[in-house]
């Protein structure tokens, strides 16, 4: 972090580099550069060194957020970051260590420049360090039901609609970059910095494989805490991104970067190309639909249950099991949402996807919109295999 005259801010750099060794994802390392910095202009409008704020300070800036038309979960992010700077150079010993704390933190009846407050007891127990008493209170995020193909087409609509309506160049190619965009966080459960991480040489070739075959992903770049997985996701979401990389990637190199390709699959309508996660938060948002990236992501895991449940029951309808194998699917939904363990929202999309898969009919339309089964029932039959090996080999 550089002042404009190039002075140093050596201990928020410093920050951002420890945040970077300690492997977060570029694009948050970015972020939380970009939320400090707002942060100092701040103060500085106000004549404050870097460690002069008091908690006043902290609700002028909330206030003068809210001012300016930011959304209270925005704000709240700002003033989480630089919180967390603080924090961390306080354990560092860059500043006193009275800074901020709340009075039972070292000493009774110290008083802290930055007021917080103690950690609530289950928190504590998720490695919570302390509470922000002056957040914003925010809207969950969180929906109250699964999202309906119904809704997901009209996501796919509203994108469009907006997108022709305004002064885009190449109007095609960008509608394009949207929709597979939101085809890799269904098709492949994908969140959004891993979407707008993906690069084209992790990208597998088509094959000449039939439609509905599945082909292996590997996912490592903007993954939540930089662990590497590997995504089912089906071949003809492969061969519409090669299209896409063919022609209206091309496209958008050409008119925007000038020929200069950054070798991400998403690019930017901006140089130096590289798309951001909130591009897409706002990308879906403002569709006005009341949905977020996570819910196409939930979608699309709750989708690949229903798929693995569907087999199931086919295999068990043929005579080829004795009963559907509940533990088999859960295994599989892990791995493809890379998650180290079987979790409560994992275990709410398999008991979703085994109501909603119990009638022939139920859900017919999800049918037509995936279209995916033929393929993973091969790669079922195949890990049923391998476990079957693997049970008799430790045997």
């Amino acid at each position: 972090m550089i002042h404009d005259d190039g002075f140093l801010y050596r201990d928020p750099t410093q920050w951002l580099i420890s945040l970077e060794q300690n492997r977060l994802s570029r694009s948050y390392v970015r972020d939380c550069g970009s939320r400090l910095a707002d942060w100092i202009t701040f103060i500085e409008s106000k004549r404050l060194g870097l460690y002069e704020p008091v908690t006043q300070d902290f609700r002028d800036y909330r206030d003068s957020q809210v001012n300016i038309g930011l959304a209270s979960e925005t704000i709240n992010q700002k003033i989480i970051a630089v919180i967390e700077f603080y924090w961390w150079a306080q354990a560092k010993g860059l500043c006193h260590q009275s800074l901020l704390g709340w009075n039972d933190f070292m000493k009774p009846g110290v008083p802290f420049q930055i007021e917080l407050e103690a950690p609530q007891t289950s928190r504590r127990k998720q490695g919570g360090r302390y509470r922000i008493p002056f957040l914003l209170k925010a809207p969950s995020k969180k929906r109250k039901s699964m999202l309906t193909t119904a809704e997901v087409r009209d996501l796919y609509a509203s994108i469009e609609e907006r997108t022709a309506a305004s002064r885009t160049k190449i109007k095609d190619a960008i509608v394009a970059r949207n929709h597979l965009m939101l085809d890799w966080m269904i098709y492949a459960g994908l969140r959004r910095n891993e979407v707008v991480s993906l690069s084209l040489s992790s990208i597998p070739e088509p094959s000449d494989r039939r439609e509905f075959s599945l082909v292996q992903v590997t996912i490592s770049d903007g993954t939540k805490n930089s662990k590497v997985r590997v995504v089912d996701v089906p071949s003809s979401l492969l061969r519409d991104t090669w299209d896409y990389v063919d022609i209206e990637r091309c496209d958008i190199v050409e008119s925007y970067l000038d020929g200069s390709d950054p070798g991400y699959l998403f690019v930017s309508q901006k140089k130096p190309g590289k798309l951001a996660g909130d591009s897409v938060y706002k990308m879906i948002t403002r569709a006005g639909l009341g949905i977020h990236p996570h819910d196409l992501r939930s979608y699309g895991l709750f989708c690949y249950a229903c798929d693995l449940y569907r087999i199931e029951r086919l295999m068990v309808k043929s005579g080829d099991k004795a009963r559907v194998d509940v533990n088999l699917i859960e295994y599989q939904l892990r791995n493809q949402a890379g998650h180290e363990s079987l979790d409560t929202t994992l275990r709410y999309y398999v008991n979703l996807a085994e109501v909603a898969t119990a009638s022939a009919n139920a859900f017919e339309e999800l049918e037509d919109f995936r279209g995916r089964i033929v393929g993973m029932i091969e790669r079922q039959q195949e890990i049923s295999k391998e476990t079957k090996r693997a049970h008799r080999f430790f045997s």
